[in-house]
């Protein structure tokens, strides 16, 4: 199914890098120097301001970078100091540098969840809004895969694509979609009439998978075709529930009315692959509404 295919490398690679970092931080002795690989980028980090300004005094590069290409701003941006961010903004650092997957001090911050003050910041400066980075993420995308709606609220103020770069098929409502509903309805609340049925129905089947009951409920509120089959497997959300025995989402489908019948690619319907799997309480839930199996 699809639970694990919309696994962000980039945000896999940040959180490794964040909790990297932080141990380095805890163990490096108080009062780093120039001798220190990452000192510079640990003032960042901590946002230490004083420290920040009398490094740049003895000529540290502003834009130093890490192993992994990220630049003390984006540290900065990251653990949300939006002090040592104008600081470094002020001693000429690049706000549109990019690391090397492509990602901007404002994917950093998405990441980590941060402030509306740090989002204006970054914007203030230069940051574009809606930049994309090599996996095809924008910020806005990574902050709905993270869940993190008070940033989500904020990029989407400042006018945020809230459908994401065209042709990407990791879109923000995507990777929203295995959140709690309230994620998802800050997605659809920012264009209310301009969802297309194509749209919403990889979000649909992302929710039955993570067996989202009131993100199902939502999108189906939205126009999501509750049959739709993917491309690959052809399965349909009934399908992708099923494949997770994830039973609330079974239910509001049923609920719903979705089609047992429909068969995906290897020609079974959900109650097939239900016994195919051993998902008993699955097989159970759609025997009681009397769905078949197929036809031997």
């Amino acid at each position: 199914m699809e639970r694990h295919s919309d696994r962000s490398v980039l945000r896999s690679g940040a959180l490794a890098y964040r909790g990297w970092l932080a141990v380095v931080v805890l163990l490096c002795p108080l009062g780093c120097t120039p001798r220190d690989p990452l000192w510079f980028h640990r003032l960042a980090a901590d946002g230490d301001v004083p420290g920040i300004e009398r490094a740049l005094r003895r000529g540290a590069d502003v834009d130093d970078r890490s192993g992994e290409g990220l630049t003390p701003l984006m540290l900065a941006a990251t653990y949300d100091h939006a002090d040592a961010a104008r600081v470094l903004l002020s001693a000429g650092t690049d706000p549109r540098a990019v690391d090397y997957e492509g990602s901007t001090a404002l994917h950093w911050a998405a990441m980590g969840g941060v402030s509306p003050e740090m989002v204006q910041a970054l914007l203030d400066a230069g940051v574009p809004i809606d930049a994309v980075a090599d996996d095809g993420a924008t910020p806005l995308t990574l902050a709905a895969m993270a869940g993190y709606t008070e940033t989500m609220r904020c990029l989407l103020s400042h006018g945020a694509n809230c459908h994401g770069p065209p042709g990407e098929r990791r879109t923000p409502l995507l990777s929203a979609a295995r959140h709690s509903a309230d994620t998802t309805m800050l997605l659809l609340g920012a264009d209310p009439g301009g969802w297309a049925p194509q749209e919403l129905a990889a979000p649909f089947r992302r929710a039955a998978t993570f067996d989202r009951a009131d993100t199902i409920e939502a999108l189906l509120r939205a126009g999501a075709p509750i049959d739709s089959q993917d491309g690959p497997t052809g399965g349909t959300a009934l399908h992708a529930a099923v494949g997770e025995n994830a039973c609330n989402a079974i239910r509001v489908l049923l609920d719903h009315n979705a089609d047992t019948q429909v068969r995906d690619r290897k020609g079974r319907t959900p109650l097939d692959l239900a016994k195919e799997i051993g998902s008993t309480e699955a097989a159970e839930l759609l025997e009681a509404r009397g769905t078949g199996s197929r036809r031997r």
